[in-house]
């Protein structure tokens, strides 16, 4: 995996090689509370302005990204299976 350098933000954001947005929201929102995820509003993992981030739990990021027709099954196993719906 390929790393970006995160420049200007601070020390600490240092940690989160190739990670500027998460980086961005540090700097000027704080920590991200445990079990959350950086988003993208607009889509565009280049723009890390801090209007076009938010902070959302992985099942509502997992919402926005679900492609439609598709159902995630949960086996009592654990395991997890991505099937296609037809009509």
């Amino acid at each position: 995996m390929r790393y970006k350098k995160v420049i200007g933000i601070n020390q600490r954001a240092k940690e989160y090689k190739g990670r500027d947005h998460i980086a961005v929201w540090i700097r000027y929102k704080g920590k991200i509370p445990k079990g959350k995820l950086i988003h993208h509003k607009n889509g565009n993992k280049k723009d890390n302005r801090i209007e076009n981030l938010e902070c959302l739990t992985r099942k509502q990021h997992g919402k926005l990204h679900r492609k439609p027709n598709r159902k995630r099954i949960k086996y009592p196993s654990g395991a997890i299976k991505v099937i296609r719906l037809t009509e």
